[in-house]
């Protein structure tokens, strides 16, 4: 009778677990972990930074829209706490896949990258949102080069 941990079935789900980015993370450990691992090539070592999972909805401050994510920093210290919601559902009604390792990166890549803070002015909120739309990209490319996998990945159309 075969070792049911070294089936075929087994070994291919622990390969495809490794070699693609976690959609939710499992509990706080495994967010760590990937937190971790993204801060030190981010360059974020002299920062500190703490990763909470939350099942309450999370929101911007200026406008109230939901969050998938949120990143709450004081740049001057180099601390931060990173905030990231935990999905009720499975969000597949969605056109773009729910991904906490990305959501994680493109949080950190704000204590990188946090040149201003929003406002509420039109020029302002333009401005935030290219930033974010910028800082989405870069994650998303980490994200596609560390797993070598297409943007097409990131799709829940089709």
């Amino acid at each position: 009778m075969p070792d049911e941990a070294l089936s075929f079935e087994n070994v291919q789900a622990r390969l495809e677990r490794q070699y693609l980015p976690v959609l939710v993370f499992k509990d706080g450990a495994e967010m760590n972990e990937k937190l971790r691992y993204w801060q030190r090539l981010l360059f974020l070592d002299d920062w500190i930074i703490k990763g909470e999972l939350t099942s309450e909805r999370l929101s911007d401050d200026t406008t109230g829209a939901p969050l998938r994510g949120k990143c709450s920093m004081v740049q001057e210290l180099k601390a931060a706490t990173i905030y990231l919601y935990v999905p009720q559902s499975d969000f597949d009604e969605e056109i773009v896949k729910f991904c906490h390792e990305d959501i994680l990166v493109h949080e950190l890549l704000h204590c990188k990258y946090n040149i201003l803070e929003a406002g509420t002015s039109y020029e302002a909120r333009h401005l935030d949102l290219r930033e974010h739309v910028l800082l989405e990209e870069m994650a998303r490319s980490l994200i596609m080069a560390r797993y070598n996998i297409g943007f097409e990945w990131f799709s829940n159309v089709g």
